[in-house]
């Protein structure tokens, strides 16, 4: 016969296995938002190690809207100015990101940001939101807007959510992406769009690269070699798409130029499919 307490044991067995908290894999939906002034050459949080304000919960999705007239650059490395080699994107004035950083919504792991920071050269405003879940947004006039009420925002979640939407200011060497988890995806719509390219017979040339167990690279799809500006290149990627390659669960994208002295300005755009 059970004694006393072995059901007291039992019962908190069973309180704990059906306690939210008991899995990692499930953790608590959470959201947060911040109003945001930036002055000129400013950095925010202004902390170097802090990371965001109030809270030390790890997010993998999050919405950037550029409400000033200033430039607004994002990192999850703390930001002293605009170095390409630390921006992750950058939101140009009046302009929204809503973005997948990392992971599916259900598997939290080392992936996950705990922190990020904002950077303007000349200082604007910004609201700052992020979440563990996907953060829903609008089509508003065939433009990539998110409704600015997003408490009352229709729960629509869109088929195609944003990646990453990269500015990484004129280059003149090799560029190379942070790496980017698309592991919630099975395709990838990607957009290299050149605006401008100099030099001395400059060339151009974008690339997408997926990364293996081991930490490897591999290079799974290429635009064309531009010779001038502007010019683009518009990639799918995935199974039973063009490139016929599967995207794995981390990409990163790359801009090769060639010539001498060559200065190649662009962007670039990658959506996920689920």
């Amino acid at each position: 016969m059970p004694t006393t307490s072995d059901e007291h044991l039992a019962a908190r067995v069973l309180t704990e296995l059906s306690s939210p908290q008991a899995s990692p894999r499930t953790p608590r939906p959470f959201r947060r938002r911040w109003a945001v002034t930036l002055g000129a050459g400013q950095t925010w949080p202004d902390q170097d190690a802090a990371g965001l304000p109030g809270w030390a919960e790890p997010f993998n999705w999050l919405r950037l809207e550029n409400t000033g007239g200033g430039d607004l650059s994002l990192s999850p490395s703390h930001l002293v100015s605009s170095d390409p080699g630390v921006v992750w994107t950058a939101v140009p004035p009046g302009k929204v990101v809503v973005c997948n950083v990392a992971g599916p919504v259900d598997c939290e792991g080392d992936s996950w940001w705990r922190r990020l920071w904002l950077w303007s050269s000349v200082g604007t405003t910004a609201v700052l939101e992020v979440s563990n879940r996907p953060i829903v947004y609008e089509r508003h006039s065939g433009a990539e807007n998110v409704n600015t009420n997003v408490v009352n925002a229709p729960a629509v979640v869109a088929s195609a959510a944003i990646v990453a939407s990269l500015q990484p200011g004129p280059q003149t060497s090799t560029w190379t992406s942070q790496p980017l988890s698309v592991g919630i995806y099975r395709e990838l719509a990607i957009d290299f769009s050149l605006s401008a390219l100099t030099g001395t017979s400059p060339t151009a040339q974008f690339y997408v690269d997926r990364q293996d167990a081991f930490g490897n690279w591999w290079q799974i799809a290429n635009g064309t070699s531009h010779t001038s500006a502007p010019a683009s290149d518009t990639l799918s990627v995935g199974p039973g798409t063009y490139s016929q390659h599967s995207i794995g669960d981390v990409i990163r994208c790359r801009v090769v130029l060639g010539g001498t002295s060559p200065s190649a300005t662009f962007s670039v755009s990658v959506k996920g499919k689920s």
